[in-house]
């Protein structure tokens, strides 16, 4: 960051307000406190997407979550819930059957071609 503002002065406000920005989410993600407040303030997200999914009627089945085609809703929450079950989190918010109808949308995203294709870590 320091490089890039001797190289780019215009910016050098911009980055650092970005480099508060990242010395304040470091201490954050280093903060039980914090890190548990945001994991709990998850549950009711994950209740309204259940509650989305289950709704999807029988001539709504094949959609995702909000209409037949992906969306960015749904690039979204396909990258929290694959960053959820890389930290291990999977069993917490929808494993051994608490809430089916996402369980059910995380496995049919990951045999969606375009996530199939993504490169895995």
């Amino acid at each position: 960051m320091e490089s890039f503002m001797k190289e780019h002065p215009e910016l050098k406000e911009q980055c650092k307000r970005k480099k508060a920005k990242l010395s304040q989410m470091l201490v954050d993600v280093r903060n039980e406190e914090t890190v548990s407040k945001a994991l709990e303030n998850l549950e009711p997200l994950f209740d309204e997407i259940e509650k989305q999914l289950i709704s999807h009627s029988e001539e709504r089945a094949n959609w995702w979550l909000c209409c037949e085609h992906v969306t960015p809703a749904d690039i979204i929450l396909c990258i929290l819930l694959e960053r959820l079950t890389f930290v291990g989190l999977m069993e917490r918010y929808w494993g051994s059957g608490k809430r089916p109808a996402i369980a059910a949308y995380r496995a049919r995203s990951q045999a969606h071609p375009p996530f199939m294709a993504l490169p895995r870590n």
